[in-house]
């Protein structure tokens, strides 16, 4: 497989969840950004960066102690996603990946879905990966490192990465597994997740 490099987007206000950081929720024994982290690192992924935003002091201690891991705080998190985005892509060199990931730690992903996923991008050579379920498109997304500084371009006005994707062809990959849908938005989302994680 190529050479990977994930961003782990952390830094959302969590306020549809009503919690002080969903990244802390338990989530199969462990805490969502653990088992984030712990399944992009099985899958293959080389280069993890977590972004942190709101909460970040409360979640530093815990990235902090996991070893190889970059974390960046996003100061700018409270404007929307394309700001995280873009302070993870500051820490990345185009030069040395093939490949980013992006995802987010409210969307626990198993490390074979996401190994499967990086497998057909890498394959294909595509500019953009999306995996698919039953024809509904899911989470994470994977773009080619020459769309680097079109992702570094992006803004919130403008729909963030999904201005990327509809600018440029889509590898839509179809997955066996629903848990690419999976996004923990509101409480009723995660206790309907967690209760059935099984996918």
């Amino acid at each position: 497989m190529g050479k990977i490099a994930a961003l782990l987007l952390a830094a959302g206000l969590s306020t549809r969840m009503g919690t002080t950081s969903k990244a802390l929720l338990p989530w199969e024994n462990t805490t969502l950004i653990d088992y984030q982290v712990e399944s992009l690192r099985n899958a293959g992924v080389d280069f993890i960066i977590v972004v942190t935003g709101f909460q970040h002091e409360k979640l530093k201690p815990q990235i902090l102690s996991m070893s190889n891991i970059k974390i960046i705080y996003n100061p700018l998190y409270h404007t929307g996603k394309a700001s995280s985005v873009k302070a993870g892509l500051s820490l990345i060199d185009p030069n040395s990946i093939d490949a980013i990931l992006v995802c987010s730690v409210d969307q626990p992903r198993n490390h074979l879905t996401i190994r499967s996923i990086l497998d057909q991008h890498i394959q294909t050579q595509s500019l953009v990966t999306i995996p698919t379920f039953l024809g509904k498109g899911g989470h994470p997304t994977v773009f080619s490192y020459s769309l680097f500084e079109e992702m570094k371009a992006i803004t919130d006005s403008t729909f963030g990465l999904k201005s990327i994707i509809h600018n440029h062809p889509v590898d839509l990959f179809e997955v066996g597994t629903k848990e690419i849908l999976i996004d923990l938005n509101t409480r009723s989302d995660y206790e309907k997740a967690s209760g059935n994680n099984s996918y």
